[in-house]
This record gives C-alpha cells, structure tokens and sequence, in this order.
C-alpha cells in the first residue's frame, strides 16, 4: 500500500476519485445524491464499457438524479457518447491485451537510476507488429514455461508499449497497478518472452507482498545488487531474484530443445550463464542478510530449491554455468 503523503499517493487521488464518480454516476448509482459537477483533470477509462472517454477543454462533468451529463467550454450540454474515443484495449491472447491508453499517475515515478519514468508509445511499429511480436512471445512461454503461461491466463495481464529498441529491452511494473505490464517491442522473441515472465514474476510477488513483508527487515540495509549497479534493499534482491530465478529455467529450457536453432544458441548461452551467476550471489546474500517471516521462509525453500534443479540440470545436459 501506498502511504499517505508519498508523492506516489497525491498522484493517485485525484485520479481515483474522477474514476469513482464517472464510474458510479455513469452505472446509475449516485441517485441519491446532490447534483455537483467537476472538471476531469484527464481522459478516463470507461472498463465496464470497454471505451476511452477524452474530454475537451473546458468540459464539465455533472451527475444529477443518476444521470451523467456533459458541459462543454460554453456551458452547452453535450451528449456523453459524443466524448467516448475507441477501445481501452487490443486482446491478442486469452487473457492478455495491449493497452490503447495508459492511465496510470505512477508511470512517471520510476526506482532504475537510468529511466525516467514509463510512457505509452508504439515507437516506430504498427500496432499488429506489436500484437504479432507479443503473440510469438507468448507462445514462446507457453512451450518452455507452460506453469506461467497458465498463470498468466488466469491473472488476466494487460501490456503497456513503451515503443520500441532492437538495441536493447526494457520493461516495468507497478505495485499499486496489478495487471499492468510495461515493456519495449524487441526484435528477438526470446527476449519479449523474458520480459513478460520477468514483470509478472514481479506482478506474483507484490501481490504476496500485500499481505505479508516476506522479510521483516526488507528495507533496512543496502546491499550490494547483482542485478543493478546501485545498492539495493534486500527487497530489491528478492524480487530481482524471483523474476531471474524464472527467466534462467525458461532459458535452461528452451537451450535444451533440439529444435533450438544454433544461430541462437552462444548468445542465449551467455545469457543464461550471466544470469545463473547473478541469481546464485543474490541467494546467497538473501540467505546471509534476510530475516524472512513465514511465508518469506516458504519462497526462500522454494528459490533454493529450483536452484539445485537447475544446477542439477546443468550435469545432465552437459551445460556449463562458465562458459564465455
């Protein structure tokens, strides 16, 4: 949860409450109360219709006897249909969509040191080069992490574009906005396939985390991040490590199919190894430093665990965790 004061949480209430009243007012339920008008700061979404409302400049919104009603700059009523603007979202996959607009007052906040928030853009691809290029992603998990691609079906994620680089990938997620999912368009389907794995491994575990710390000292000491070039809280380390510990057995996988291609092979070696490394130090320090609750004592057990089956893995394909 947010705290009361944080800047993430001013950015949030006025946003939340336009969303309560539009949403209520335009479902019937404000009949009881006084007639009260506002200006929206920003469009809104309408899910229980699946549209974007996008006001004018000038617009008022005004709910009387359950009725939702519109003024324009002039004070003129406006129908409100008038004001709605296409879908909310393209669903590509069961259970998965690619965001239209995102409405989200976080995606200016970010934690990495080297962005500077997440905003919604195509980039330089067409909207069905971003559905095709998720589409292959998604097939990709469910072949070689058939677990999370059921998951994943189940939570119902939607994907926020954050434009596009065949350099390099990028991605984020939100612990007040579950469900949302924000990353570039790459080239590479196993890269696309990482990063969905990688933000809803984050999705998974900051819902745990809203019912319990996992480690009651998750925010003291900064440590050293494998992961990150700054030092990090042990929660950084937990959950770059949830997400790494995924992403390493969907490459252990997928390295192991036959039908892998060799052009692909030594670069998604490297990956793997680099990321077997990273994972094996943030464990340690993890065990060394955290002092896990209950429930952070059962995903300690489960990350060591999926750690010996993966070096246990290792001596059966003949891998090896130090090759260039």
């Amino acid at each position: 949860m947010v705290e009361r004061g944080n800047p993430r949480a001013e950015s949030l209430k006025r946003l939340i409450t336009e969303w309560t009243v539009v949403h209520l007012a335009s479902a019937g339920y404000l009949k009881e109360f006084e007639t009260s008008s506002f200006s929206p700061s920003s469009e809104l979404p309408l899910e229980h219709i699946g549209q974007r409302w996008i006001p004018q400049p000038g617009d008022m919104l005004a709910f009387s006897e359950g009725m939702l009603l519109v003024q324009n700059g002039t004070g003129e009523p406006v129908a409100f249909e008038e004001r709605l603007s296409g879908p909310l979202v393209s669903s590509f996959s069961e259970g998965l969509s690619l965001a239209h607009a995102d409405y989200n007052p976080l995606a200016s906040f970010d934690t990495h040191p080297d962005k500077h928030g997440n905003f919604l853009t195509l980039g330089d691809a067409e909207r069905d080069e971003w559905l095709t290029g998720l589409l292959e992603a998604v097939n990709l998990v469910r072949s070689y992490a058939p677990g999370i691609y059921a998951e994943l079906l189940l939570a119902k994620q939607c994907l926020v574009p954050l434009g596009t680089n065949a350099e390099s990938h990028e991605s984020a997620s939100y612990l007040e906005f579950l469900g949302l999912i924000y990353l570039t368009l790459h080239p590479n389907s196993v890269t696309m396939a990482e990063a969905l794995i990688h933000e809803f491994s984050h999705a998974k575990l900051n819902l745990v985390l809203r019912f319990d710390s996992v480690f009651t000292n998750a925010f003291g000491e900064y440590l050293p991040s494998p992961y990150r070039p700054d030092p990090r809280p042990l929660h950084g380390l937990v959950l770059g490590l949830h997400a790494f510990q995924a992403v390493e057995k969907f490459l252990s996988e997928f390295l192991c199919d036959p039908k892998t291609q060799d052009n692909q092979v030594t670069g998604l070696q490297r990956r793997w190894a680099d990321l077997r490394e990273k994972n094996r130090q943030a464990l340690e320090t993890i065990m060394i430093h955290g002092t896990p609750t209950r429930v952070g004592e059962s995903l300690l057990l489960e990350w060591q665990n999926l750690d010996q089956a993966l070096t246990e893995s290792l001596g059966a394909t003949g891998m090896n965790s130090s090759q260039p």
